[in-house]
């Protein structure tokens, strides 16, 4: 099995949005943090990347069946919901919820399809697997541009269903980019923590992290590829049971960069 980065640094959230936790929870109390990201302005026109019908693009049949836009930035049009962002904590809290302790053990697929990398943006704690899959009948390759992982570039062959596994180590500080150096416009973002205090966000912006410590002072941080930090990093507390930030608006300026 390969070894894959070290460890992932931990995301941003706003200190706006995190006035409303109360402090002094006992400590075997434990929270739910959630809330969506959503884009405050009017939502922008996503870039073609490779047009459909395209004969000039490297394995056209594949990469050139429908048009293939830029999902830099992912906009639910109902809710204004950012997809892809990443949601953790700076580091480990002192207190990991008993059912956490072992660490999360579920493999989380990267798959390589019709030329592009799904999901786009993934999340790990340290040690747990990873599985690079190719349902393209074109051979695509993966390279990770890591900071405290050891960075890898591999194939991965057509039609590659059993995966090739990788584990990432060490810490990240924010999440790198993988890339696939066949398809350049093929773009990807792995995030890892060394504790399993993390989410990215679904299709509608929204994000939930469980089993945190209530009455301890944690720092969150919240990610996205084009804005960067979405919002400062936040110190809160939470306290036990629900704590729900709402609606976080991030204004459209922010992913001109």
């Amino acid at each position: 099995m390969k070894t894959l980065f070290r460890s992932f640094a931990c995301f941003a959230i706003s200190a706006t949005a995190c006035l409303a936790v109360t402090t002094g929870a006992a400590a075997a109390d434990w929270g739910t943090l959630s809330g969506q990201i959503v884009l405050d302005g009017a939502v922008p026109d996503a870039k073609v990347l490779v047009r459909k019908g395209d004969s000039t693009v490297r394995d056209a049949a594949v990469c050139a069946k429908e048009d293939l836009l830029d999902q830099s930035l992912v906009v639910d049009p109902a809710s204004k919901g950012i997809a892809n962002v990443v949601i953790y904590l700076t580091k480990a809290p002192k207190s990991i919820h008993p059912d956490l302790k072992a660490g999360k053990t579920a493999t989380v697929e990267f798959d390589n399809q019709t030329c592009l990398f799904v999901p786009r943006v993934i999340a790990v704690q340290t040690g747990q697997p990873i599985k690079v899959l190719n349902t393209d009948a074109v051979a695509h390759n993966v390279h990770t541009y890591s900071t405290k992982n050891t960075a890898v570039n591999f194939l991965v062959q057509p039609g590659n269903k059993t995966g090739v596994p990788l584990k990432g180590t060490e810490q990240e500080r924010v999440p790198f980019k993988v890339t696939c150096d066949i398809h350049p416009w093929m773009l990807g973002h792995w995030m890892v923590c060394d504790h399993p205090y993390f989410a990215v966000t679904g299709a509608d912006g929204k994000f939930t992290i469980e089993n945190l410590p209530a009455g301890e002072e944690i720092e969150v941080r919240m990610w996205q590829e084009r804005s960067g930090y979405v919002q400062k990093p936040a110190k809160m507390t939470l306290k036990a049971g629900a704590n729900d930030l709402g609606a976080i608006k991030v204004p459209v300026a922010s992913f001109n960069k």
